[in-house]
């Protein structure tokens, strides 16, 4: 998990499985300054057998992971990895993202979690997601990575 460095609490009353994610919560901060604040996941799904039948799913909330109980949006999309050579251009933008963290994590991160974001951001330009109902097409964009520019957004 990556987050904003330094904006991370431990909760008021104790909870028992927080201690499991010691480890795997890596703060960031914002390249262009700002918050580094996304609320994406990146899920992995593969045959217990083998690996040839890869599914990704791609979820993006409003929401932060707190205990109050706010409305939220969420879209989550899925779909197989292909075998494509070439990437989806329109998925360039969700590895981008991802390989991103590495160099916006304050703390150096280990080898295994290198490769695993290096795989990831590797893969998900190739996963072929399913466009929800009843739009026709979707585009991504990973904000404040680069230089500041307008918002891809009709007027």
């Amino acid at each position: 998990m990556f987050c904003q460095a330094g904006k991370i609490h431990v909760p008021r009353a104790y909870q028992v499985l927080l201690s499991e994610l010691e480890g795997s919560i890596f703060p960031c901060t914002a390249p262009l300054g700002g918050s580094f604040h996304p609320k994406v996941w990146y899920l992995r799904f593969v045959h217990k057998e083998d690996d040839a039948d890869v599914v990704y799913r791609f979820l993006c909330l409003s929401r932060n992971l707190t205990f109050d109980r706010s409305w939220d949006t969420s879209l989550s999309l899925e779909g197989p990895l292909t075998d494509r050579e070439k990437a989806y251009s329109s998925n360039h933008p969700l590895g981008q993202f991802v390989e991103s963290l590495d160099k916006l994590s304050t703390v150096k991160l280990k080898k295994l979690w290198r490769k695993r974001l290096k795989q990831v951001a590797h893969e998900i330009r190739r996963v072929d997601f399913e466009v929800p109902s009843p739009f026709e097409e979707m585009g991504f964009y990973s904000f404040g990575l680069d230089s500041p520019r307008e918002l891809p957004l009709p007027d």
